[in-house]
């Protein structure tokens, strides 16, 4: 993929225990710019942490058994 975006939506199978593999895969400061917006649709009470690296947790939505994760990215470590 090219980058340089400044949204990303995620929504992978709900049967999915990986979603932080998704947001390891978009650490790259290429793909997701700084300021950037990562949306993650997963099951409520996952109960992973997907802020990690360059990303900060905006905030988090329940819909019954549907949750909406939205991180922000930061500038990338080294």
């Amino acid at each position: 993929l090219p980058g340089g975006y400044d949204l990303v939506v995620a929504d992978p199978p709900y049967s999915s225990r990986g979603l932080g593999h998704v947001v390891d895969g978009l650490q790259s400061e290429r793909l997701v710019n700084a300021g950037g917006l990562v949306v993650l649709e997963h099951r409520s009470g996952q109960g992973e942490n997907f802020a990690t690296g360059r990303y900060e947790l905006e905030t988090t939505k329940t819909y019954g058994d549907t949750a909406l994760t939205v991180l922000s990215a930061g500038v990338a470590d080294g």
